[in-house]
């Protein structure tokens, strides 16, 4: 099966499309969970962030003004994701 990060260029028919499409749907909804909790905490921390920051090829999901430090979050850590999430910067 591809990964997540893939599925949507698989999809053959409907269903596959309905399929990737709920795949995605979730792993951007827990990706945005994460993002949230790892946003809450930095600014608990004293730390000044902006979210979803426009880019060259995307949006960076937590720019760390503080550390001047990048966040992305990612649901799965395989290497197509990664390479995904760099593509972005």
């Amino acid at each position: 099966m591809a990964s997540p990060a893939r599925v949507d260029l698989v999809a053959r028919n409907d269903q596959d499309r309905s399929e990737a499409l709920a795949v995605r749907s979730f792993r951007f909804g827990i990706e945005a969970e994460v993002e949230e909790i790892i946003a809450y905490h930095l600014r608990r921390g004293d730390h000044k962030i902006r979210r979803q920051v426009k880019c060259g090829n995307g949006r960076v999901d937590i720019f760390d003004e503080t550390t001047s430090e990048i966040i992305e979050c990612k649901l799965i850590g395989d290497a197509d994701t990664i390479g995904a999430a760099t593509g972005q910067l």
